[in-house]
């Protein structure tokens, strides 16, 4: 499953004040999650939110490259991606593109995304393989879209491509902190109880709203940086994936509770 909005919506929901949420979405050759800001007879994208989803090993055939699209534009309505979980460990080296996909890719021309976007309380875990035998990047922005408000999202990964913003990479964590651009950001192994086992899910619900009780392979372990690390974000649905009451703090990703 790939959970599109775009310009005339995702199936069964309009293109504006949508909310893409409880979704697993796993072994996509693109991107799990795409936001298709692109304006269409004049109507224009947004504001919509995702949040409280889950994305394993999607991207592996480097097909778009990104686990989490933003194109092709800035959205010129306001754009919230809270709480979710992206995962990969998909060994792209035999890819033809070069490198490795990145967790969240951004657009492909600059701009400034709308008042009141935010990219807050998501993990990027990422342990794929590129060409080079780096993994991805966490953020592959090279236009250097600006707008949003980073906070407090965790990231992971060993030999990593780094961030990616306008002309600089910043190659480490402690570079990216440095840099001013995040608050609040938060650097280590997320301790999922099974990363990479998420699978297919065989729950069979009886209606097609979630909070849904699998994968339990993004639960958080104890121990875990993620708990209790994440900034509290205004109208948050109250629930996170596995339908647990969310707290202030919440934890960072989809497991917020």
């Amino acid at each position: 499953m790939v959970t599109v909005v775009g310009e005339f919506g995702a199936p069964g929901a309009p293109g504006d004040d949508s909310v893409v949420e409880y979704n697993y979405t796993h072994n996509n050759a693109g991107s799990g999650y795409l936001a298709y800001t692109s304006t269409a007879s004049s109507r224009v994208w947004g504001p919509n939110t995702y949040r409280y989803n889950i994305s394993e090993n999607d991207d592996w055939a480097n097909a778009q490259g990104g686990l989490f699209d933003v194109v092709p534009s800035a959205p010129k309505n306001a754009l919230s991606i809270y709480g979710n979980t992206c995962f990969t460990n998909k060994d792209q080296s035999a890819n033809k593109k070069a490198g490795a996909s990145a967790c969240f890719l951004f657009g492909y021309a600059s701009g400034t995304w709308a008042s009141g976007s935010q990219i807050k309380d998501n993990i990027c875990h990422m342990a794929n393989k590129g060409t080079y035998g780096k993994t991805g990047q966490m953020y592959y922005n090279p236009y250097g879209q600006t707008g949003m408000t980073l906070s407090n999202n965790l990231y992971y990964g060993t030999n990593t491509g780094g961030w990616r913003w306008s002309g600089t990479t910043y190659a480490d964590f402690a570079a990216w902190k440095a840099a001013g651009l995040e608050s609040g950001a938060v650097w280590g192994d997320p301790l999922f109880t099974t990363p990479g086992g998420g699978g297919t899910c065989s729950w069979s619900p009886t209606s097609g709203t979630g909070p849904q009780p699998c994968p339990q392979a993004y639960t958080l372990k104890p121990g875990s940086p993620a708990l209790g690390t994440g900034t509290a974000v205004s109208g948050n649905g109250g629930v996170d994936y596995y339908g647990a009451t969310i707290p202030s703090p919440p934890n960072i990703g989809a497991d917020a509770a």
